[in-house]
């Protein structure tokens, strides 16, 4: 049976042949066809998605913007209005993510629609998302992809919609970047991103620690933590599959505001438990899930063969004591990163990226 991780890997790597091939599905069956020639579940699952693909509706039977332009509706917001609104492709959801110019402002802004609020719920849940992204507004970092304005639009309907506006890259996030790039990363590389992806954290935690607290009044997430990461968050900027130095800007980091609290595969084990029995957000969350990263550059799959979820504590520090990404010093790292108790993890950012330069 494919794990979740396999199948995301699948299904990125189809859009990537397809993309290549110009969309002939004939072709990039041959190339599919080809590539899992040994592995027949993971060919059967490819066809599988890439009749998908050429079943789907074309981009212009896609949902469509509501209106070729959105008016803020609060008067003080950042930004007016915007215009050109253009519908993007993104994993079979093209009706959530749009491209658009703000009133006065010649760059382009990457604009997420964020969620439809059809009852209380809902609509509490969209405000804190809305708070938690404003407390973002005024990071300054060349690792961060850089919040524009959130808020609710309307449209030339009438509708009214929350949305995220940040700047517009043009790239592949780290999971599209991996399955695409001639160059498989070395260890170096690998751990260089890592590196570059701690510091971040921890410039972004001094930042938030002139505040009176780390955690937001209302209850909203701590501050100065993404809670999130995963390969699908990093974004990369790279010359014909070739990273640029990481440290100048070739990773940044998306979504630092989003309400998740991890992806499976990435997720601390901490975090599966129910709501009572969950313990407060740490920095060691996005430890665990910058270990996993680390796994993910080196092995192509996210560590999730057991899951912790599932498993026990002697169980998953039994498998992750057996992980080898080739050098016995990253090793160590790595699995420091991904211990099952959050106290046997970095504690801070600043203390993976130390040990992390000392092997670099």
């Amino acid at each position: 049976m494919l794990h979740d991780s396999e199948r995301d890997l699948i299904v990125a790597r189809v859009a990537a042949i397809v993309t290549e091939c110009s969309k002939d599905f004939a072709v990039a069956e041959q190339r599919l066809r080809e590539e899992y020639r040994d592995r027949s579940e993971h060919l059967e699952y490819a066809l599988y998605w890439l009749k998908d693909v050429q079943t789907s509706p074309s981009p212009d039977e896609a949902p469509q913007p509501r209106g070729v332009v959105w008016k803020r509706i609060l008067k003080n917001d950042a930004l007016s209005e915007f215009r050109n609104i253009e519908p993007i492709e993104k994993q079979h959801y093209s009706s959530r993510y749009f491209k658009g110019w703000a009133k006065h402002t010649p760059t382009a802004l990457f604009i997420k629609y964020l969620r439809d609020c059809e009852d209380t719920t809902e609509a509490r849940r969209t405000a804190d998302v809305i708070r938690e992204y404003q407390q973002y507004f005024k990071l300054d970092d060349p690792n961060i992809v850089r919040v524009c304005d959130v808020g609710w639009v309307r449209d030339e309907n009438g509708s009214e919609f929350p949305f995220v506006a940040t700047e517009y890259l043009e790239g592949a996030n780290l999971k599209e970047w991996l399955l695409t790039s001639k160059n498989h990363p070395t260890l170096k590389e690998s751990a260089e991103i890592i590196r570059v992806i701690a510091a971040t954290l921890q410039r972004v935690i001094h930042e938030v620690e002139s505040e009176a607290t780390l955690t937001d009044p209302e209850g909203l997430k701590p501050k100065g933590m993404h809670l999130d990461l995963k390969p699908d968050n990093v974004m990369v900027k790279s010359s014909n599959g070739v990273l640029g130095k990481a440290d100048k800007g070739s990773i940044r980091l998306v979504d630092f505001g989003a309400s998740e609290l991890g992806t499976p595969g990435y997720r601390a084990p901490e975090v599966y438990k129910d709501n009572k029995d969950r313990p407060s957000p740490h920095a060691t969350w996005d430890i665990f899930s910058l270990g996993a990263i680390l796994y993910f550059l080196v092995k192509r799959t996210a560590p999730d063969q057991a899951n912790p979820a599932f498993v026990s504590a002697g169980d998953w520090n039994t498998w992750v004591a057996k992980i080898n990404l080739g050098d016995s010093d990253l090793n160590l790292i790595c699995r420091k990163c991904l211990a099952y108790n959050p106290s046997e993890r970095y504690q801070l950012p600043q203390h993976l990226e130390e040990d992390l330069s000392d092997w670099l």
